[in-house]
């Protein structure tokens, strides 16, 4: 058998054979391969999406103030321009506190992305709410807080804080003309021991006014060797910045320095474990009359708490309130007044005393104990029944007794401007006033409905408005977003601060 032969029979029983050309073909062509057939479903058109991750923006709680619907579909521009319209320090503790919820709710993202954080930040470091802010840091995340946007407000939020080592690294990525990070920029140069770039920047700084004379460069003189500790000075508020400086030169901060310090300067100080005890203790009493949180300290107490009898001492605390006639200063002193006020008992002595008494009480929260003064002057009727109208008066805006209660006309009563105000703390509230009490009052036009956040924000800002009406609209803005607890608050709180007698 050839080679050829034995290779073609080598096929044939392998069942394959070869064409002309060499290449394999079916033994029997006129069968059909038994392959089975598999039979595959139709697949839907698979749309794709690019898939959005959340901004910085979106950092905060959501459910702080119970508004659920948040900021809606407000623009970021609105939103922008509603927060920076807040009052930088509410007369009200009860409005401070809804600000700051507000300023704890995801926003819509902005452009540059994080700039809405970034006022959201800023404006709470402000307010002192260190922990609030490091919450909404920390849920941005630490590649959004290295961004040019938020690095500033990062830094000084870490300096309020007290952890310079973190500010002076997230300041490295900000952008060199925000304001305030120049100055942060010099501290860290200091602190680093660069001298020569530190020199160059305070010239820069203080060339295009970028730079705060005192106490900041003054301090900063110090550092660079043509300044002295005498030469600064503490009269403007210090900001951490200077106190972080003030530490690494191993200066003591003076008590003086707490009295006009920022919210974010005494936080840091009252959690600083180089500060002595008594320096802490002292900016956490500022910081509690700051927040409008009860507190005896201060020399006002002092002065007052001296005088034994206790008649005596009641008649001086009126003849202070009434000798403090702006609202905010009012307002400061009430942490120190009211505590001193809920210890002297009632008496019939005092009635001529009583409305005012009543009314510091009813403005600090003391609702049990003005209602003690009321009550006297209604039972006693001693001092005239004026003295139990106006009195009484308070005590609605309390919410302390039945609106049934109420004069029929302040005439005679309170003069107009102290009535057109407690006419807007109760028509704010949606209490009804009789045609003599309308009278005095005028229609400031209505608010803009909006999302819940929004018409929060703008009702905040009627709050601090020096018109009775646009007073009144605040207010009716905190009724609306189910607040009427904290309207009926804020409305004996500062009604009762603007009050003449």
């Amino acid at each position: 058998m050839t080679m050829r032969a034995a290779l073609l029979a080598l096929a044939l029983s392998l069942g394959v054979t070869a064409t002309s050309h060499g290449q394999p073909r079916p033994l029997f062509q006129d069968q059909e391969p038994d392959i089975p057939t598999v039979r595959v479903p139709a697949v839907p058109d698979i749309v794709v999406r690019e898939l959005h991750a959340p901004t910085a923006d979106a950092a905060g709680a959501g459910s702080a103030t119970d508004l659920s619907d948040g900021w809606g579909d407000t623009s970021p521009e609105m939103v922008m321009a509603a927060l920076n319209r807040l009052p930088p320090e509410p007369l009200s503790r009860r409005a401070r506190d809804l600000q700051v919820a507000l300023l704890q709710l995801p926003t819509p993202e902005s452009q540059p992305p994080g700039a809405l954080l970034d006022l959201r930040l800023r404006q709470l470091i402000r307010l002192g709410q260190t922990a609030e802010a490091r919450s909404l840091a920390d849920e941005a995340g630490f590649s959004a807080l290295r961004t040019p946007t938020l690095a500033p407000a990062a830094a000084g939020l870490a300096l309020a804080e007290g952890n310079d080592h973190d500010a002076c690294e997230l300041a490295r990525h900000g952008d060199g003309f925000t304001p305030g990070l120049g100055e942060i920029n010099l501290f860290c140069a200091i602190r680093q021991g660069d001298l020569d770039t530190a020199l160059v920047l305070f010239n820069a700084l203080g060339e295009t006014d970028s730079l705060r004379t005192q106490p900041f460069a003054a301090l900063a003189a110090v550092a660079l060797g043509f300044g002295t500790v005498q030469e600064v000075e503490w009269s403007a508020p210090a900001q951490p910045v200077d106190l972080a400086l003030t530490e690494h030169l191993q200066i003591p901060v003076p008590d003086e320095a707490l009295a006009s310090a920022s919210h974010a300067a005494l936080r840091r100080v009252a959690q600083d474990p180089v500060s002595s005890p008594s320096l802490r203790a002292q900016a956490r009493a500022w910081i509690a009359t700051l927040e409008g949180r009860p507190t005896t300290v201060g020399p006002q107490a002092d002065r007052l708490r001296a005088i034994g009898d206790p008649s005596e001492r009641a008649r001086a605390v009126v003849a202070l309130w009434q000798s403090t006639e702006d609202p905010a200063a009012r307002l400061d002193l009430l942490p120190q007044l009211a505590p001193l006020v809920a210890a002297i008992a009632p008496r019939v002595a005092l009635a001529p005393e009583a409305p005012t008494l009543a009314a510091i009480l009813v403005a600090a929260g003391e609702e049990g104990a003005a209602l003690t003064w009321f009550d006297m002057l209604e039972t006693q009727r001693q001092g005239g029944r004026d003295a139990a109208d106006r009195t009484a008066v308070l005590m609605i805006l309390a919410g302390l007794i039945d609106p049934s209660r109420m004069p029929a006309s302040p005439a005679g009563l309170y003069d107009p401007v102290d009535a057109a105000w407690l006419a807007a703390g109760l028509a704010g509230q949606g209490i009804e006033l009789s045609a003599p009490w309308q009278r005095i009052r005028h229609d400031p036009g209505p608010a803009t409905a909006g999302a819940p956040a929004l018409d929060l924000a703008r009702g905040l800002v009627d709050l601090e408005s020096q018109d009775p009406a646009v007073f009144a609209r605040g207010l009716a803005a905190l009724v609306e977003q189910d607040h009427a607890m904290d309207a009926r608050a804020i409305a004996s709180n500062m009604v009762v601060a603007r009050l003449h007698a």
